[in-house]
Parts: C-alpha cells; sequence; structure tokens
C-alpha cells in the first residue's frame, strides 16, 4: 500500500489550515514594512493573537497523533531512522537554501567582496538551522523521547509528566519547544488509546455540550491573552520568571494558562474543520486545504523564502498608510505566500533528487483517493 493511499484528506485539510494560520502569523510580523515589526505592534493585534494563542498546540497535537500511528505499524528504530531523515535533512537544506538566496541578494546589492569580507552570514546559517525551524527540532526531539520512554518504561505517563517538570527546571533557550512537548505528548498516547473512538461512541448530545462548553471557555481565556503571554517573551521556565512575574507561582499560573488555551483552542478549531468537513458534499472545494496539509512541511519551511520575495513587491504596489491597506496588504500577501509555497511544494514532490533533498523522502505525485475523515 503507498503512502498516497494510507493519507487522511481530513487530516491533510487540518494541517492545511494550522499552515495557513501559520503563513497569516508570519505575514502580521514581518509582510507590513519596517515600521509594523515592532513586536509590541503585532502582538497585539487581534487577529496574531487569536492564531498564536493555539496554531502551534495544533499541529503539535497532529504530530503526536500520528507519531502514535507510526508507532503502532513500525519499530522503534525504524521509526527513528524516519524522524532523523524525514525531519533534519529538510531543516539543513531549507536553512541552506535561505543562506544562497540571501548571499545572491547580497552579491547584487553589494558585490561579491561584501561576503567575502563579512562572514558574519556563516553564524547567522547557524542561528538559522538552531532556531528559524524549532518547531521542527520540537517534533524530532518529542518523537526520540516517546521513543525512548516506550522502549524502557513501557509510556509511563508518569515519566512523561517527571520529564516536563524537568523541563521547565531548566533555564535555557529552548522554550518554545519545552512549550509544545505536552501537546505531543497528549496526542500520542490520546492515539495509542484509541480515545477518539471512544469519544466518538458517546452520544450526540454530550458531545455537542462538551464542545460547547471549551468553545465558550475558550474565548473567555482568549480575552486575557496578552503581550507577556506569548512563550517567545516570557518562556516557559520556572527558574527565570523573568520581569513582570514576581513568584514561581505566578509564572506557573502563566504557563498552566499557556497550556490550556492552547489546547481549547486546538479543539475547538479541530471542531470547527470537522464540522465543516462533513457539511461540504464535494470533496474537490476542499482540495486547495488538502494540498496545503499535504505539503505543509513545504509550505512551512518554504515560507520565509516566500516573504523574501512577496512582501517587497507587494510593498511597491501598496503602502501601509492606513488599516484597511494594511488588511489588503495582508490578504494579498498570504495568498501570494501560499501559492509560491505551494508551486514550490508541487515542484519538489515532481522530483525524486529534490523531493529526497527537501523532505528526506522520495513521493510519488497521484492523486489521492481517500475521502473519509476520521470519527471524532
Amino acid at each position: 500500500m503507498t503512502e498516497e493511499k494510507n493519507r487522511v484528506p481530513f487530516i491533510d485539510m487540518l494541517k492545511g489550515i494550522a499552515v495557513l494560520l501559520v503563513i497569516i502569523g508570519h505575514t502580521i510580523e514581518s509582510g507590513l514594512g519596517a515600521g509594523y515589526t515592532e513586536p509590541e505592534i503585532f502582538y497585539n493585534n487581534p487577529v496574531h493573537i487569536f492564531i498564536y494563542s493555539f496554531h502551534m498546540p495544533l499541529f503539535m497535537l497532529i504530530s503526536g497523533y500520528l507519531f502514535s500511528v507510526s508507532m503502532g505499524k513500525h519499530p522503534s528504530r525504524m521509526n527513528f531512522i524516519n524522524r532523523i531523515r524525514s525531519l533534519v535533512v529538510p531543516n539543513v537544506s531549507w536553512c541552506t537554501t535561505i543562506l544562497i538566496i540571501g548571499l545572491w541578494k547580497r552579491i547584487l546589492s553589494s558585490g561579491l567582496n561584501s561576503i567575502m569580507e563579512d562572514t558574519s552570514w556563516f553564524t547567522q546559517w547557524c542561528y538559522n538551522l538552531l532556531h528559524l525551524f524549532w518547531f521542527i527540532w520540537a517534533v524530532l526531539a518529542s518523537s526520540i523521547i516517546v521513543i525512548i520512554v516506550h522502549a524502557l518504561w513501557k509510556d509511563k505517563l508518569l515519566i512523561y509528566v517527571a520529564l516536563l517538570l524537568f523541563m521547565l527546571l531548566l533555564p535555557g533557550k529552548f522554550q518554545e519547544h519545552i512549550f509544545v512537548y505536552p501537546y505531543f505528548i497528549m496526542a500520542y498516547m490520546a492515539g495509542k488509546y484509541n480515545l477518539l473512538t471512544k469519544f466518538s461512541n458517546i452520544t450526540f448530545k454530550i458531545k455537542a455540550t462538551i464542545l460547547c462548553m471549551v468553545t465558550v471557555f475558550y474565548f473567555w481565556l482568549l480575552r486575557f491573552y496578552g503581550y507577556n503571554t506569548y512563550v517567545y517573551v516570557s518562556g516557559v521556565s520556572l527558574t527565570n520568571c523573568g520581569e513582570g512575574y514576581a513568584s514561581f507561582f505566578q509564572k506557573l499560573g502563566l504557563d498552566l494558562y499557556r497550556w490550556g488555551i492552547g489546547l481549547l483552542g486546538s479543539f475547538v478549531m479541530i471542531a470547527v474543520a470537522y464540522v465543516f468537513w462533513i457539511a461540504i458534499k464535494r470533496k474537490k472545494i476542499l482540495s486547495p486545504l488538502i494540498i496545503c496539509g499535504k505539503y505543509s512541511l513545504q509550505l512551512y519551511c518554504s515560507n520565509p523564502i516566500a516573504v523574501m520575495l512577496v512582501v517587497p513587491l507587494i510593498l511597491r504596489v501598496i503602502s501601509p498608510c492606513d488599516m484597511k491597506d494594511l488588511f489588503v496588504i495582508v490578504i494579498l500577501e498570504v495568498l501570494l505566500e501560499a501559492a509560491f509555497s505551494c508551486m514550490i511544494a508541487v515542484l519538489i514532490a515532481r522530483n525524486k533528487a529534490l523531493s529526497l533533498i527537501y523532505t528526506g523522502r522520495f513521493r510519488k505525485w497521484e492523486k489521492s483517493k481517500q475521502t473519509s475523515a476520521p470519527a471524532l
């Protein structure tokens, strides 16, 4: 059975929604020119707040659930090799490509001597390799933890919790990785114990009540999301509480709030996507979202390139003078960046060498014949 036939279109659609939210968030941050790139500006944007309250937790939940399927089908050694190949190889390849494009632009503007005299580009490449696509490293780290705990302690939940508590006491720089780790573990355990099927077996009335309560609670919590709530600003470490958090317990409360709203927001988006999936009878209408989800890794990694090429083009045509212009600019940039990234993804999928370099594996270009969605 081919990988293509094993795909579940609903999950691809969900991944497509998540990666488009990533593109929108990045566009709000860097797509409006230098005058709008201050964190204090975009971190207080209501759309940005909505997206960042759950979009990476949603991605991590999907990754953890899919990894539970892989762990059930393949031995741990094979899963480890596949993770290294499908995550580390693309990270190195995309960071190197971004470096080459940056050097090429620099040569065109300042000449070849500029990169010979100033070698800071190498330091920037190393930094990008570790931090630009931090989510890839977070997935890899969480996957390796699962493989080890599964092999040594048979997936004991206490071990996963103890590891989280240990990571919360670390003062290191990898705050985002620690933040998304619990979502991966929760989804992995849910997949292992088939909790989605158990949830689908309860009555519709109870499911509807639960989802309504989750939705109301999420939007109530969203009111309190602010600048210091972002994990990039305050981190998750309990040893470095930072400015504005006088005590250990205040910081712990912030972390619990952040994890809670991320989980609730993800549940709301999954529920909305599922209702949307059921309501649309002609699945071809959803093909753009499914394609985006199918190539979500390529869209995520090629987005910095799309930003470098699309943003200057749009800002030459439209200057961000008022809120109406800002809205138009963001919409145009999101559409063009998504289209550009999708074209790059299709090109990679059609070429075996490019597929190996940028995804770590060969991909076969063929239409998926499945249209079923997993039961919720």
